[in-house]
């Protein structure tokens, strides 16, 4: 059974080790508890639906597409680190 603590504790512990500027992880309803956790932890954002990720000097930049790819809002990473839900 999945238990979104359980995988995000594991999955904190790589990022506070690594470091990465952004995490991706599936699109899928598992995915969507699991980034959602890991958000709620300080100095990292959550953006879901993602269809594309740029560097921008210091920021992240995500695109999500919004209503079945009729809306693309671009959200900027103000935190440490940022993960994204794709697929």
């Amino acid at each position: 059974e999945f238990n979104p603590e359980a995988y995000g504790l594991v999955l904190e512990a790589l990022i506070n080790e690594l470091s990465p500027r952004v995490t991706m992880i599936g699109s899928t309803a598992m995915g969507m508890d699991l980034g959602a956790w890991l958000a709620a932890k300080p100095g990292q954002d959550f953006v879901a639906y993602v269809a594309d990720v740029v560097n921008d000097g210091d920021n992240i930049v995500a695109a999500s597409q919004l209503f079945a790819g009729k809306m693309r809002a671009e959200v900027e990473s103000e935190g440490d680190g940022v993960i994204t839900a794709v697929g």
